[in-house]
């Protein structure tokens, strides 16, 4: 990296010392070359970077994602019509969430995906048809964590796969890019 970078090879084990302080890269293993074997180091799995929550008419997919680009399903719920049940949803599917991984409060971003017509600018779901949610503002109704800021999008295959890192053919419920 030195050698890429021009910094000094103090300076790389600086950087790379604060970074493994700070939880974002671990040590995943020994590289040998021709002279010598090197650590080899990557993003880390220790945190969820982010709570993923694919609303669709009938089903919400929630998914974990991580630092290293892989993702995993942790739960699923028929999406209720009603917009007070699907927030009780979100926040018992949230805490479910928290007993069992961690998350970094700087970095974890909470995002739905949805469906029909969003501000994402305003976080507010303009109008779900399909489900018959109308002018929700999300930034004040879905407030599982006030740390978190939840980013919005329109429930689109590209935005899902945004999210998800999700590569065509792959089979498993957990995605790596």
């Amino acid at each position: 990296m030195a050698k890429k970078t021009g910094l000094a090879q103090s300076a790389i084990w600086r950087i790379v010392e604060e970074l493994i302080n700070e939880g974002l890269i671990e040590e995943k293993g020994m590289a040998t070359g021709r002279r010598r074997r090197a650590v080899t180091y990557g993003p880390t799995r220790s945190f969820v970077t982010a709570i993923i929550y694919n609303v669709e008419v009938l089903e919400t997919l929630v998914a974990v994602g991580f630092l290293d680009g892989t993702w995993r399903i942790v739960e699923r719920f028929p999406t209720p019509r009603v917009f007070e049940e699907f927030k009780e949803k979100v926040k018992e599917s949230y805490e479910n969430i928290l007993r069992t991984h961690t998350l970094n409060e700087s970095i974890s971003k909470l995002v739905f995906s949805l469906p029909g017509i969003v501000n994402t600018e305003k976080r507010l779901l303009i109008h779900a048809p399909n489900l018959g949610w109308r002018d929700v503002d999300f930034q004040k109704e879905v407030t599982v964590c006030s740390k978190f800021h939840p980013i919005f999008q329109r429930r689109s295959f590209s935005g899902w796969e945004r999210w998800t890192n999700w590569k065509k053919g792959q089979k498993s419920s957990e995605k790596k890019h």
